[in-house]
């Protein structure tokens, strides 16, 4: 195992050395199902060139996340430098360094790295062939006075450069790319060790491909969530918001249906694939398929029991920063003015009918009452102004 030691902070090293990865490595996510995250995590707006917009911030000591790959080489992508303007909001802390890190490769020895220094920062080279974990935890400390306890990463990349094999180097970032769970990573390091033909490869790349096709039926489950992914506005909301009973019902039916995906998930993350074995496949498949399906009736139904919504904009607006929110604008072309528009859940390919098209300075608004089925009924009153907007 290769680091690269730059710096010191007290009696601790500190890796601070960038590392570009090379043209074929592969890259893992934060979506991806083998990055987890444990402890007080958030999204955030990061942008990177591979890995897109976002990314995950942690401000909290003892915070981790782990992967588990198969190769020789991994490295973090993270955000280099100072805090930035979450957001689109200038906040106390921007502009602080971000902060150090401990990384562990399969538990072993603790290294630390400077998040504010590089953004690609390489955790480990010339590891033996095979399966690994790599952990990487917020210390909650920086290496600069001043500096914030916060970290932002973005992904891992894997390689297994060092293998002088062609074919041996390329089963193991074959092995890399399969998706899904235990199962699946097991199975797929077997094969890959077992690689010294291309006939033999052919084999892991059909197991690769079968792993593929698998979490596309098994996405639509993994993204059904109970809770909202933590972040202030969620946290900002529990404090102040409490369900109505109508919305609690809601909740404890999401909840249970989560519950009920949980079973064909396991079953399709413990499988072990064999190609002698198709059927066993296809029946893990049938079962994800038919859970996909229910929980599309699921949100279909609800939906469609949902009241009228009304739709408010003040004007056509141009953008004063992004993304677009509203008190980030101001309107087109100094057009000032309102317009209304009501549309109904309950007919999905109908358009919401407008009340103004065209921005107006002076708002006429229009009372709605509620019946006792949930519907929301037009309940105009002639005459009333109620708002008057202004520059």
């Amino acid at each position: 195992m290769a680091f690269a030691v730059l710096a010191a902070v007290g009696m601790v090293a500190v890796q601070t050395a960038r590392a570009e990865p090379g043209p074929s490595a592969v890259f893992h996510g934060r979506t991806d199902a083998r990055v987890r995250f444990t402890g007080d995590w958030m999204p955030v707006v990061a942008p990177d060139k591979t890995l897109g917009r976002y990314a995950e911030r942690s401000d909290a000591k003892g915070a981790s996340v782990e992967l588990d790959f198969c190769g020789t080489t991994v490295g973090l992508v993270h955000q280099a430098g100072g805090l930035g303007w979450e957001w689109g909001v200038i906040l106390p802390e921007t502009g602080r360094a971000l902060g150090l890190a401990e990384v562990r490769i399969d538990g072993g020895a603790p290294v630390v790295i400077d998040t504010s220094r590089g953004g690609r920062t390489l955790l480990a080279k010339g590891l033996p062939a095979g399966r690994h974990r790599v952990t990487v935890t917020n210390l909650g400390a920086s290496r600069d006075p001043g500096g914030s306890g916060t970290i932002v990463v973005k992904g891992f990349w894997v390689d297994a450069e060092e293998i002088p094999d062609d074919t041996v180097r390329r089963a193991w970032l074959v092995a890399d790319a399969v998706r899904g769970g235990e199962g699946w990573r097991a199975r797929a390091a077997e094969l890959a060790a077992a690689v010294k033909t291309a006939d033999d490869l052919k084999r892991l790349e059909g197991l690769a491909a079968a792993s593929r096709e698998m979490e596309a039926a098994a996405e639509k489950l993994r993204r059904l969530t109970a809770e909202p992914p933590m972040s202030p506005m969620v946290e900002r909301e529990r404090r102040y918001w409490t369900p109505n009973r109508d919305t609690q019902a809601y909740l404890a039916r999401l909840a249970a249906l989560r519950k009920e995906a949980d079973a064909p998930l396991a079953k399709a993350d413990a499988f072990r694939y064999d190609e002698a074995n198709r059927a066993a496949f296809t029946d893990v498949m049938t079962e994800l398929q038919r859970c996909a399906e229910r929980i599309d009736a699921f949100f279909q139904k609800e939906v469609r029991q949902l009241p009228p919504i009304l739709f408010f904009t003040g004007a056509p607006l141009r953008s004063g920063a992004a993304p677009n929110h509203i008190w980030q604008s101001q309107p087109l072309n100094n057009a000032w003015g309102a317009a209304f528009a009501r549309g109904s859940p309950r007919i999905p390919t109908g358009r919401p009918k407008s009340s103004s098209k065209k921005p107006t300075r002076r708002l006429r608004l229009e009372p709605f009452v509620r019946r006792s089925d949930g519907v929301l009924l037009h309940a105009p009153r002639p005459g009333a102004v109620l708002a008057r907007s202004t520059r």
